[in-house]
C-alpha cells in the first residue's frame, strides 16, 4: 500500500488568524486551574485543534495576547505547557505558544517571573520553555 495524504481542513488554520473566541475553551479550562488530567478535558473537535494551534504562527499569538489579561496569559502559559507535555500530537519545541504568552508577557514588564518559569520547568521536558531558542 502506499501512503497517500490525507486532507486537513485544520492544518490550513495554521497561517490563518487565532482570536479569543477561538481559544474561549482553552481559557475558561486554564483560568479554573483544571490542571489534573488535562487531556481528558477536551472535546473531539478541540482536540484536532490543539495540534494546529500548538505551530501557529509567533505573530498570530502576539495579536491574540493583545486580547488577553496578564492573568489569563499566565495560565494559558500553564495550559499549552501541560498540553505539550501530555498529548504527543502536540508537541512544538522551539515553536511552543508558551514562549510568546511569555514574550508578551516580557513586553509588558511582567516577565520573568520567577514562580511562572519555576512552574514551567518543573512541568515540562521542553527544554526551549520558557524563553525560547538562544539563536
Amino acid at each position: 500500500m502506499s501512503d497517500v495524504e490525507q486532507f486537513d481542513p485544520l492544518a490550513e488554520q495554521g497561517a490563518a488568524k487565532i482570536s479569543r473566541a477561538d481559544l474561549e475553551g482553552f481559557i475558561n479550562i486554564a483560568m479554573a486551574g483544571k490542571f489534573d488530567g488535562v487531556e481528558s478535558q477536551f472535546s473531539a473537535l478541540e482536540k484536532t485543534q490543539l495540534p494546529v494551534l500548538m505551530k501557529t504562527d509567533r505573530n498570530r499569538w502576539f495579536e491574540v495576547a493583545e486580547e488577553l489579561s496578564s492573568d489569563e496569559i499566565r495560565s494559558m502559559a500553564k495550559f499549552f505547557t501541560l498540553v505539550e507535555e501530555k498529548i504527543p500530537s502536540c508537541e512544538a519545541a522551539d515553536k511552543s505558544p508558551v514562549i510568546w504568552l511569555c514574550k508578551v508577557l516580557k513586553k509588558r514588564g511582567e516577565f520573568p517571573d520567577k514562580e511562572l518559569t519555576r512552574w514551567i520547568k518543573s512541568n515540562t521536558s521542553n527544554r526551549f520553555l520558557p524563553y525560547g531558542s538562544v539563536l
